[in-house]
Parts: structure tokens; sequence; C-alpha cells
């Protein structure tokens, strides 16, 4: 708003408001307000006293239009829900176009689904006083000036309600990235030699075409017998150190990007020089198998690896902690496409991505374990810590870990972030991944010293619904973390693939997530994410965060569900209704309360922003200790199948039928099957009952597998001839949060069917 406009002070926002009705404030946040200057709005009604009087509130929006132009304006129109008029008829929403002079009125059509719509092309003379008037709810203007010829754009400016999570303006190409400075220097590195030292070494990562980290202090490690001195020497600049119990560091000052070098270090009767030393920025990608996966492996693989020469790159990968060997050598290389080949695609196309925009050298410094347990990234009093909150269950920690090997002897080289692609090894686990991931990116953070530096999240693509839990406790762990950003994968991946091939959207989406983090690029770097729910009328209004340019749909809008007050979630429509929200409701939901987006599997991403990244999955809900999975209960899991069916004669209603199964699933026992996936909020202890229809013929019988708390349970198998109706209980069982546990039913007699599965709560943890 302009500083030098009579009217657009805090006066003019409470007068505007004291005339705007209490329920035009019901509308949800992220819309321009009605009666209120909207955010973003330039200028004010001159006649806004009368108008006050005449016409209600209003919201004004001037575009800056300083010559003689011809001016093509749309507006993003939201179809709300439940809003016709009284006589039934469809709403119409009046613009008023103000130029050269007069008044041009525009009455647009509020129905069909929420879209951009054209109010026409007007001339504006430039004189500074043309502008655009809004009686009711505008989510967004969008002013685009044209050519001469009347038709080719020139530009466009759209006025919207700012973002929930701005960023600040970019830096300048190549600028350092922002840190917090809070922590200085890293602390000093933990080295222990194994035995006396008699003569300089050096750690693998000090090696020919290392890349140092600018813009803090240059830390040099090693071991030299007890009280050499120790000089080093790059760029012109010298330290100096004295080697103490056969450890010593040195430390240069900063440096900008730039490079290469040559470091000389000396000490103890020899000097060793590394070649090719550059300055950049230094980035550790940590995480299991899909982290791993090299670039190789991918199906665009001789697409992308043609685009893989990129000297200032410097990838590393190490052999541990020990000593390199031949098979695995521990070093520093300059990016080709042969090395690109055998690192991992994630790391590889993430230092691509960064360099590509800033045009500085990267390193990317690689820490994996296929099949890890987060644990094996943490120090071991640290987890001690958690205990016994967070057990671990799947058996003893190996002394040998990721965290000894792969992070310890890196302490104290400083760095830029870290991107994380982890949580297959928790999946059972994922109520205790809540507390674990939190922790450990504290405890690495502050092992470094440098102040909570960025830390990319990659959230586990599709796959099984045990990943459900998992993708949550890292979209809380974005929400909760400082100076975190989350990558959205749900659109990759596929029910059979634990190692999906199609990594290139992840190392893409990482690099854009650290650009808008780390280096604070404006425009959006992430998918949208829930914030917050809000129920009005017999829709439910959910609002996002990182929606950028706005929410765009692909597709249908077919992966909600939502539940009203008896709670019973079923499949939703779902409607865009405005730049950050989206419209869920139910026929036959009068007061809907809880809603939940690809809450399974493998689903089919369908909400997007406009700048392309995925939303991620959620739910509003909790979910309740004691409840029942039936038939028709869209959670319940359709692994196997039991089909739904309309049944009749002896089966009679709607059951859930056993069908054969080996086409899609591979089986070879040619036993029919179904799956149902228990949803639990805590851990505890729960029973578990089965419901089956009267009437089902003597050979019907069900084998029952229930897999719980990390454990399979002896098989039962249950007649099915006589007790339908009644509910049969299978036994008392401790069951772990999220959906890693199970019961599986195998038809082993015609007619198999069961209609529903009850869980109630004896204790909970």
């Amino acid at each position: 708003m302009s500083h030098n406009d009579p009217l657009a002070g805090p006066a003019l926002v409470l007068l505007l408001a004291a005339a705007m009705p209490a329920a035009e404030r019901e509308f949800p946040v992220g819309f321009s307000a009605v009666g209120e200057i909207a955010p973003g709005v330039q200028g004010a009604d001159p006649e806004v006293g009368t108008r006050l009087t005449k016409a209600g509130a209003f919201c004004v929006y001037r575009p800056a239009v300083t010559a003689p132009a011809q001016v093509a304006i749309s507006v993003y129109r939201v179809i709300e829900a439940n809003r016709l008029s009284e006589e039934g008829a469809i709403p119409k929403q009046r613009y008023e176009i103000h130029h050269q002079g007069k008044i041009d009125n525009v009455d647009l059509d509020f129905s069909g689904a929420s879209s951009w719509a054209s109010l026409g092309t007007f001339t504006f003379a430039g004189t500074g006083q043309e502008y655009l008037t809004v009686r009711g709810r505008t989510a967004e203007i969008k002013f685009t000036v044209l050519a001469t010829d009347g038709k080719t754009p020139l530009r466009s400016t759209v006025i919207a309600p700012p973002p929930a999570n701005p960023r600040p303006r970019a830096p300048a190409l190549g600028a350092l990235p922002k840190t917090d400075t809070s922590v200085g220097t890293p602390p000093r590195p933990v080295m222990e030699p194994a035995t006396t030292v008699t003569a300089l070494k050096l750690p693998p990562h000090i090696s020919d075409h290392m890349i140092f980290q600018r813009g803090r202090n240059i830390i040099i490690t090693g071991q030299a017998p007890a009280g050499a001195a120790i000089t080093v020497a790059m760029n012109g600049k010298t330290g100096t150190a004295t080697a103490r119990n056969g450890v010593f560091q040195a430390v240069l000052p900063a440096m900008p990007e730039g490079g290469p070098y040559a470091l000389t270090i000396s000490g103890a009767g020899e000097t060793k020089t590394i070649n090719d030393v550059v300055v950049g920025d230094i980035w550790i990608v940590a995480g299991q198998s899909n982290m791993a996966f090299a670039t190789a492996g991918l199906e665009d693989n001789k697409q992308v690896l043609s685009d893989a020469e990129y000297p200032q790159l410097r990838l590393y990968m190490q052999n541990g902690g020990g000593e390199p060997t031949s098979r695995y050598p521990a070093r520093w290389q300059p990016c080709t496409a042969k090395v690109a080949a055998g690192f991992t695609a994630v790391g590889f196309l993430f230092a691509r991505g960064i360099h590509q925009a800033l045009h500085v050298p990267v390193g990317i410094m690689y820490v994996v374990r296929d099949g890890g347990d987060i644990r094996l990234f943490m120090r071991d009093d640290v987890l001690a810590s958690l205990t016994p909150d967070v057990p671990y269950k799947y058996g003893p920690k190996p002394k040998t870990t990721l965290f000894s090997d792969f992070l310890e002897p890196l302490i104290g080289f400083p760095i830029t972030g870290l991107v994380y692609y982890q949580g297959e090894g928790n999946q059972k686990e994922p109520y205790n991944y809540r507390k674990l991931l939190p922790a450990m990116v504290q405890d690495v953070r502050a092992l470094w010293g440098q102040g909570n530096f960025p830390f990319i999240i990659v959230q586990l693509p599709r796959y099984k619904d045990s990943f459900v839990g998992v993708r949550e406790a890292q979209f809380l762990a974005a929400q909760t973390i400082p100076n975190v950003a989350l990558v959205t994968t749900i659109d990759t991946g596929g029910p059979k693939a634990l190692h999906p091939p199609d990594k290139r959207l992840i190392g893409d989406r990482a690099a854009q997530a650290a650009l808008g983090l780390a280096y604070h690029q404006v425009g959006e770097h992430e998918g949208p994410q829930f914030a917050e729910a809000k129920s009005i009328g017999n829709r439910l209004l959910l609002r996002f965060l990182h929606t950028g340019t706005g929410l765009e749909a692909r597709g249908t809008l077919d992966g909600f569900l939502l539940a009203g007050e008896e709670g019973d979630l079923a499949p939703a429509r779902a409607e865009i209704a405005g730049p950050d929200t989206v419209a869920v409701w139910r026929e036959d939901v009068a007061k809907p309360v809880t809603a939940r987006y690809l809450w399974n599997g493998a689903p089919r991403a369908c909400l997007y922003n406009r700048e392309g990244f995925p939303a991620s999955p959620f739910r509003t809900d909790a979910i309740q200790f004691n409840r029942t999975y039936d038939n028709n209960d869209a959670c319940m899991s359709r692994r196997g199948e039991w089909t739904l069916q309309k049944l009749s004669g002896m089966f009679g209603s709607d059951a859930l039928v056993v069908t054969d199964t080996r086409a899609t699933e591979g089986d070879s026992d040619w036993t029919p099957w179904a799956k149902w996936t228990l949803e639990v909020e805590k851990s505890g202890t729960y029973e578990l009952y089965l419901r089956w229809p009267e009437g089902l013929p003597a050979t019907a019988e069900v084998t029952i597998e229930v897999n719980a708390g990390g454990a399979g349970y002896p098989h039962q198998v249950l007649s099915q001839a006589s007790g339908g109706g009644q509910w049969r209980k299978l036994g008392t069982y401790p069951l772990n949060y999220g959906n890693g546990d199970s019961v599986k039913l195998l038809a082993t007699g015609l007619g198999g069917t069961v209609d529903a599965l009850r869980m109630e709560a004896v204790e909970s943890r």
C-alpha cells in the first residue's frame, strides 16, 4: 500500500472492518478480506465514504501502470460452498473497472469449478488513478500489460495475499548460504590414534580434489608425533598448530568460493601437498539403500549422465573411518559421467542442481548404510537418553555404526547442511520415529557447532501401508524443527518397488529445497503442507502452507477421505477453493469433522502447487484407540484382496469376499488372502475381534495370521459355518503405533467372508 495515500492508514482498515458483517469473516485465511484493503493492494477509492454507505464493504486493487497501455484483467474466482442467492440463482460477483474517467461493470458468474476468469481488456491512461473495485471476495487479481498490438503480454502482476511463509529476497548469484552464526568455530574433532604416531598422517577427507566450505574457517586435522610443529598454507594464507597426543588441528581463515589451489601441510620432517583443492559449499547426504541407489540405475540414466561432466562438483565416498581399500577407496573425485554413474543418484542430482543455480563449487559427502535404522546415525548416549520411551526393539545395536564409521571422523569439518533420506528401516515403529528423527537432527547439529544448519528431510515415497506412519513423522518433524525443509516424493515409487528407479525428481526437488532453505532464493521450493482445517456448513476447508502461486489439481482430486461426527472415514469430493485452500465434502455428511489425504501406502498424488511440487500426505484427526474396521471403511487395507461385493441369498448384504490374488501379488500358494493394517495412535495392548455374516456354508473356513509388535503369532483356523453376526475374539496382542501391524486372513474353504474387524485398547503407552 502506498505510504502517500491519504486513505491508506489504520483508520481506514478499522472503518471498513466495522462496516463488514461478522459472517463475512468466516471465509478461510488466505483470501483478500472483504471490507479491508487487502494485503498487496495498491491505492484506495476516492469515493470511499459514499461507497461504504451505498454498497457496503469492498476491496481496491490498482496496478502499477504509469503510461498509456492496454491492460488485461483476470481474477481467480472462488466457488464457495453453499453460497447461492435466496432465489437459488447462480451467485455473481460485480467488478468495477475505473479507467479513463469512467466505470465499466463486469458481473462474473461463480459456478462450475474454482479457476481463473477474464474480465476483459481495458485502456488505462497511466494517471495512477485507475483501479479495480471489488465488492465481496476475491482470491487473486492479475493485471497484464499488453503491447501496442493489444495482444502480446509485456508483463503481469498478481495481487494476492502474502504467502504464509514468505522467503527473504534472493542473495546475489553465488552468495553464501545463510547459517546460524550464534555458535563459533566448530569443536575440536575427536581423534584418538590407535598406536604411537611416528609420521605425518592425514584423514581420508583431506586429499586431492577436495573441497573446503566457503565463508567458514578452514579446518585441517591430522596426526603427527607429539610436539611436532605443523604449518598449513593455501591461497596465500598460513596457519600453524602443535601436535598434542598425536593429534593436530590447524586453521586457515575463511575464504570465498574459488580454486583450484594447492594445500601444503608440513611437519615432522615432511611435507604433504594436496592438489586441485576448491572452496565452495559442502553437503552431507545420508540415508539407507534408496539414498545409495546409483545414478546408473535410473530409468533415464543415459540422459542424466549425458550432463555429468562438472569438474567443480566434488564427490566423496568413504570406507568408514579406517584405512581405504582398493575395493572401497576413500577419496574425493571430480564429477565425471563415470564417477556419477556409481555415485548416489539423489546426491549427484542434488549437487548438480545447486551448482547449476549458483555457479559455485559443490561437494557431496556420502554417508549410507543399506537397511539402516536411524539409530545408526546417532550416538549411544543420545539413544540412552530416549530409553525406555524409544527402545531398540529389533535386536542389539551394532557396535560399529554409521556414526562412529562415517560421521564422527568428519566432526569439525565445516559444512553447509545435510540431506537425509531414510525411514524404511523404521517403518514398524513410526511413533518412535517421531522422537528419534528430531533427536538425531538436534544431536548432529550440536556436534558440528554451526547452530541450526540447513537440514533437508526426504519423505518416503509410494510403497506399502507401513510407510504411512513414517511419512507422517517426517511431516511433523518438518513442521516443528527449525530450519528444516521437506521434500515430498509421494508421486514417485510404486506398490512393488522398495527401490524405485525414478530418483530424478527426488534429487532435483532436494536441490530446490536447498535453494529455498539455505540460500533463500525467492519463489516456492517445497510442496503444499497442511496447516489448518475449518468447518463451514457441510464442507471442511483445508488451508495449506507452501502453496507458492497457488494450488492446482492434476486429474481428479480423489485422494481425500472425510468423516463426520460419527467418525466413519470414506472417500470424499474435493475442489480447490482458493490459492491456498481445498474444500472437501461428502453428500451424506452434514457436519464434517476430520479429513485425510493420500492415507495409504501407494496412492495417486493429485494436489500440487503451481510450481509443480506435490502436497504431503496428512490427516487432521487422531486415530481412536477403540475402533471397528468394517466393509465400508476406506482405511481398511485393500491389499490382498478380499473385495467388497454386493451379495445376495445366504450371504446377506455387503461383505468382503476372497478373490484369487496371484496375478497381482505373485503368490505361489494359490491361496486367496486379505489383510487389515491396524492403525493405533499409541503402542499398547489391544484385543482383536472378527465378525462374519450369518449363513455361510459348512466348508467356509479362514486362517487368521496376526503380526503384532514385530512378532508373528501362531495361526488360528476358524470355522465360519456358524456364529455369523457374532464377534469372535482372536486374542490380546501388543500393537505398535502406525501401520506396521496387521491381521491377515487366508481362505482355506469355499465361501470364506468377513465383514468387520474390531480392536479395543486394554492399555496404551
